[in-house]
């Protein structure tokens, strides 16, 4: 069992078939261990990782697995998993985990392929990019530290008693 990331990235490491093949059981858990097999498999570039990964996304049912599977297709530049991911991007998939027609997008563009959607998607996504954009600047606004005035000790007190800050609140 996949039990924690250093296991994980000894499987990576490793980078074998064996190693591919030996994490493919845990997809079905449902479990954190599905998790580090997607995350595993994701890493290691080879013919055998698209395949395991292509086989998975049909038999997973877990909607949060099943997009972190989508993501890994898309990370390995599969060109078979096009038509799948954009069947899948259209259907209720994890949005709140990650943004998967990004990653299908530069899946598309760094393979060249000319998809109809492409501009539409596009513009989907520098839209996103500026609505993050506009929710960092407010932040921004109100993370800033607030800037407190000492108080002199023969003051007023701030709390408005009318006594002076060190005979009430100093």
């Amino acid at each position: 069992m996949i039990k924690n990331r250093e296991n994980e990235t000894a499987l990576i490491k490793i980078g074998t078939d064996e190693a591919i093949l030996g994490v493919e059981k845990y997809f079905g858990d449902e479990s954190a261990a599905a998790y580090s097999a997607t995350e595993v498999v994701s890493k290691l570039l080879s013919p055998l990782s698209e395949e395991v990964l292509l086989r998975q996304f049909d038999k997973v049912t877990d909607i949060t697995i099943k997009t972190l599977i989508a993501s890994a297709l898309c990370s390995q530049l599969s060109t078979r998993a096009i038509p799948i991911l954009e069947d899948f991007t259209k259907e209720n998939y994890a949005h709140s985990l990650l943004n998967l027609k990004e990653d299908f997008y530069a899946c598309c563009i760094i393979n060249q392929i000319d998809h109809p959607k492409l501009s539409e998607w596009k513009q989907e996504l520098s839209e996103d990019l500026l609505q993050r954009e506009g929710k960092n600047n407010l932040f921004s606004l109100f993370s800033k530290p607030a800037k407190s005035e000492k108080v002199g000790r023969n003051e007023p007190c701030p709390c408005g008693s009318g006594k002076k800050y060190k005979k009430c609140c100093g």
